[in-house]
């Protein structure tokens, strides 16, 4: 069960072109106690450039139907693109009017809606900076390093003055919520110099050359990749980059992509094949992943396993099963102890982390009512996350996921007593539940 719920407008741009980064925005989000809830129903924000081709009356319509839509999911609304922001916010002030106001629910009342005042528009950086430096930092088990890399803010979230998310001349905000992954976050000439996005459709040319500019003043400062926080800069970067020459042109990241790969999902979790300019060798060769030592360890009560009484290590059907064989001995709260001292690295490293039955033994006996197997499958989660796996899970987790099952299929031993064929999940389904490329 999530702490909190937040509803989030995810825009057409995320929903029908970059559906990837709604399932890491999501990932991100679970991790950090939030579930995303609705709303349903929605239409284009509308598009605060292109959507200006209907009239006032229809863009503002349909704004304020998206609103009343959202306002009944909670007084908060998530909205992790730069333009659905800055429509969002333009149409609020419009419909402060009460004139204005009362000609749009006239219409929309039609529809059973009326607008009665807008949640709060929350964009994804603002909404990363309120839950803070230090619980973003405590959230993530892993540091990041060996990558320079630099940030793009969009025009939308800083020139539109009522939706602002920070100084339009010294923006730093971006940064800040960066430095919580370990990243070298490195500024460049025309860091605030628009990307050219909005122009693609008819000045190919002079879109085309805001985005070389960018590229090239990034590259001449070094920087190995450029973050974004807005999927229409996606598109502009990373699309359009194929028009421009190899040495013209840098991987990008959606910001939650980053703070996905500090959580531990892997390269191919985040679906990085989408990509038009592929980042996955400059991963290999330059990202440095460590442990987050003091986050990982704060996910403990230490003062709790410093109190085990040390019942578990003689209750424990594990340790029980090889009691006079010194070379398969198990003691539980060594492995306990370990964690107290704060040795992490060599906890996770060590086989016996994986020996827990979940059997609940200790449980039953322990004085305290809880005994250790939420210990031990904590431990094993952030081995798991961290890349360290012992090998049979390895080969479970890939059974799980080339074949459905995580016990190799025997249809001949089905025959022999008789029983039916039983069909597996089809290859297909399997794929398209677990995004799983073929």
């Amino acid at each position: 069960m999530r702490n909190k719920k937040i509803p989030v407008f995810w825009g057409c741009t995320i929903n029908d072109r970059l559906p990837f980064l709604e399932k890491t925005t999501r990932r991100v989000l679970e991790e950090l106690d939030y579930e995303v809830i609705g709303p349903e129903g929605l239409s284009c924000c509308p598009d605060p450039v292109f959507g200006r081709g209907l009239s006032e009356e229809q863009w503002l319509m349909l704004a304020a139907r998206n609103l009343a839509i959202c306002k009944k999911y909670g007084d908060e609304l998530l909205v992790p693109c730069n333009g659905c922001l800055a429509t969002f916010v333009k149409a609020t002030n419009e419909l402060k009017d009460k004139t204005i106001r009362d000609g749009i629910n006239e219409k929309l009342q039609k529809t059973g809606l009326s607008y009665q005042g807008s949640p709060k528009i929350l964009h994804i950086l603002p909404f990363f900076n309120r839950i803070g430096l230090d619980n973003l930092k405590n959230a993530l088990p892993l540091q990041l390093g060996g990558l320079r890399v630099g940030v793009h803010y969009g025009c939308h979230i800083l020139n539109t003055r009522a939706a602002a998310v920070d100084n339009s001349e010294n923006p730093l905000v971006f940064e800040k919520i960066l430095s919580a992954t370990g990243l070298d976050v490195f500024p460049y000439e025309d860091k605030l110099l628009c990307c050219g996005g909005s122009t693609i459709t008819f000045d190919q040319e002079g879109s085309l050359g805001l985005l070389r500019q960018k590229f090239l003043a990034a590259i001449k400062q070094g920087i190995d990749a450029l973050v974004l926080c807005c999927p229409l800069c996606f598109v502009q970067f990373d699309m359009q980059s194929k028009k421009l020459e190899p040495d013209e042109t840098l991987p990008v990241f959606y910001i939650t992509e980053i703070f996905a790969l500090a959580l531990g999902m892997d390269e191919a979790e985040l679906n990085l094949d989408w990509h038009v300019n592929k980042p996955q060798k400059l991963l290999q060769e330059n990202l440095e992943k460590r442990l987050n030592k003091e986050a990982v360890l704060s996910q403990f009560d230490l003062k709790r396993l410093a109190e085990c009484c040390g019942a578990c290590t003689y209750e424990c059907s594990a340790a029980r099963g090889f009691q006079d064989n010194d070379t398969r001995r198990f003691d539980p709260v060594a492995i306990v102890n370990k964690i107290v001292e704060g040795k992490l690295e060599e906890t996770l490293k060590d086989p016996d982390i994986w020996r827990c039955l979940k059997c609940h033994e200790c449980t039953r006996k322990c004085p305290f009512g809880d005994g250790l197997p939420e210990f031990f499958e904590k431990l094993q989660k952030i081995a798991l996350k961290t890349g360290i796996q012992a090998k049979p899970f390895e080969q479970k987790i890939e059974l799980i996921l080339s074949k459905g099952a995580g016990i190799p299929r025997n249809p001949a031993i089905r025959k022999e007593f008789g029983l039916p064929k039983v069909e597996p999940i089809s290859q297909k389904d399997l794929e398209n539940l677990l995004e799983k490329d073929t």
